[in-house]
């Protein structure tokens, strides 16, 4: 078994397949999917990105219990 082994991006593509592309360095996904982003650099970005996740985790519960026999 020869020659380097080279990470893929892996992210789902609209086909449906993974996607092939090499993953950015130090990263885990390709330039396309998210591996060239920093995530938010100003406190607003960071507060905004908290409180979406926040909604998210909240409305996660509520379907669980929701669901929950």
């Amino acid at each position: 078994m020869s020659g380097s082994h080279k990470q893929t991006c892996g992210a789902k593509t609209r086909r449906g397949t993974p996607c092939a592309a090499p993953v950015v360095q130090g990263m885990a996904r390709c330039k396309l999917h998210g591996g060239l982003s920093t995530g938010p650099r100003t406190d607003a970005g960071r507060a905004s990105i908290a409180a979406g996740q926040r909604l998210r985790w909240r409305t996660w519960r509520e379907r669980l219990k929701k669901n929950d026999p």
